[in-house]
């Protein structure tokens, strides 16, 4: 169930982002932590187009304009809101529970001269601290599988976002039977919540008072992210090692061929779009 108890708090999370944002920038770069999309076996797409092609798809659900103020949950370093900014003109509030997420994506957004138009704070997306009705639209790449209750969060998104607004998320969720040892597995590898079913989805978001648009699994379309992320496990081990210790990385070594074999069966991803019904 949606409910079920995260070993990880929020604090929990934030200081996993804290302890490891050198395995993310040497793994997926500085601007963006989250999966890429591609079209299919031959798209020759690189790691960092295809990521911000999954953050145009959701943009495209969102149609944001240039007065509309979107909400990034779990923002990371504010990648997708400095695209966001860039490409629609609106304005962005990120949110992380991670203190040098906050730092790098403040420092970055100064430096690319999106600052007036892009602001992180460090919040917790189950205890969001805005007013209702406070956004236009809501983004969630990848952030909700971190969430100790998200059937809380997903009611504090519809809290703060405007009747006829719109929600754009992507989440790893179970979309098969999971062994016990192959969920220990991903949680310890991802520092996330015991994993949603897909299944769970429609009801846990009608429950917050949000309508399904769409449901989508993009596993076949996402997997490569996965290998490439094994690939540079390897090839970049030593360094690695230096930013994040050893006892982590033998861990990370050992669990994630599991991951990856079971993604596309029992551990799948996908791309979920939603609305909040205008008020009659």
């Amino acid at each position: 169930m949606l409910t079920e108890a995260n070993p990880c708090s929020a604090d929990e999370v934030g200081a996993f982002y804290d302890r490891l944002g050198g395995y993310f920038a040497t793994v997926f770069g500085d601007d963006n932590i989250h999966f890429g999309y591609w079209d299919d076996a031959d798209d020759d797409a690189g790691s960092g187009l295809a990521q911000d092609r999954l953050t145009r798809m959701a943009l495209a659900w969102l149609s944001p304009a240039a007065e509309h103020w979107v909400l990034d949950v779990g923002c990371g370093t504010g990648g997708p809101g400095r695209l966001a900014v860039r490409e629609t003109g609106c304005s962005v509030a990120g949110v992380t529970v991670s203190r040098s997420q906050v730092e790098q994506a403040h420092r970055t957004a100064v430096r690319e001269g999106v600052a007036g138009r892009l602001r992180v704070q460090r919040a917790d997306a189950m205890a969001l601290p805005f007013p209702a009705e406070s956004f236009d639209a809501v983004l969630a790449l990848e952030s909700i599988f971190h969430m100790a209750d998200r059937r809380r969060a997903f009611a504090e998104i519809s809290r703060v976002l405007r009747p006829g607004g719109r929600v754009a998320i992507t989440d790893i969720v179970r979309v098969g039977p999971m062994t016990g040892a192959l969920g220990a597995h991903i949680q310890r590898t991802l520092g996330c919540a015991p994993l949603a079913g897909v299944e769970d989805y429609p009801p846990a978001l009608a429950a917050a008072g949000l309508r399904v648009r769409e449901l989508r699994d993009i596993s076949a379309h996402s997997r490569r992210s996965v290998e490439q992320i094994h690939e540079r496990h390897l090839s970049h081990e030593g360094e690695l090692r230096a930013h994040c210790g050893d006892a982590f990385i033998d861990a990370l070594l050992d669990d994630w061929p599991a991951v990856l074999a079971a993604f596309g069966h029992s551990l799948g991803y996908v791309f979920v779009t939603a609305d909040k019904p205008a008020s009659a």
